[in-house]
């Protein structure tokens, strides 16, 4: 099967409602679980600030996603699997659960608390590297977006409001570092991914 024989499927035996199946613990675990990422990921970066006294580097915000996914998921695991049951019991030889808390119930009744944790290592192998990657990337394009705009607050002041043209009309020649700007963001992020490793192979 693929998906336009899944989608006729579901709407021939379920109807519209079988598309919205499930949405009600997706929606449970997937807003908790970004909020709660992005929460671990400024409160870590707090931490490594006081510590460091200065902003991390791409390697250094890399980790601090990373450890800020794992919390994330060994709190969201057993609402994730919840989910899970939920939305694929159809094809599990009907529907087992009522809801939710029937599903906890369930689960817990009949295989036990640990049941609720029993994908916490592929889940850990999959979220973890991807919301690292994410957060990282993050970081580098956003301070970037800051010092371009530094650049151009200094050259308005220094150059007066001809100096540019702004972001969405290009660059003219004159103010500082116009030759940097010039490059583009992509260029600027892959130039400082490459400073902040070489100062982190640095003894």
């Amino acid at each position: 099967p693929n998906l336009v024989d899944g989608a006729k499927g579901v709407a021939k035996t379920e109807g519209l409602r079988g598309f919205y199946r499930g949405w009600q613990p997706a929606m449970g675990s997937k807003i908790p679980s970004y909020a709660l990422t992005w929460t671990f990921f400024q409160q870590f970066k707090r931490i490594h600030e006081r510590v460091n006294n200065r902003d991390p580097m791409a390697i250094e915000s890399f980790c601090l996603g990373a450890l800020s996914s794992a919390c994330t998921v060994c709190v969201m695991i057993p609402m994730d699997t919840i989910k899970t049951r939920l939305t694929t019991q159809s094809v599990m030889g009907g529907y087992q659960y009522k809801g939710i808390i029937d599903c906890y119930r369930c689960i817990v009744r009949d295989e036990g608390v640990g049941a609720l944790y029993r994908a916490l290592p592929p889940r850990l192998m999959s979220v973890v590297p991807m919301m690292g990657i994410q957060l990282c990337v993050y970081e580098l394009a956003r301070a970037q977006l800051i010092r371009r705009n530094r650049m151009l607050a200094d050259d308005e002041v220094l150059g007066g409001p001809k100096a540019t043209r702004g972001i969405r009309g290009g660059y003219k020649e004159g103010g500082s570092g116009s030759e940097e700007r010039k490059r583009g963001l992509f260029s600027t992020l892959r130039d400082t991914s490459k400073q902040q490793a070489s100062l982190t192979l640095k003894p």
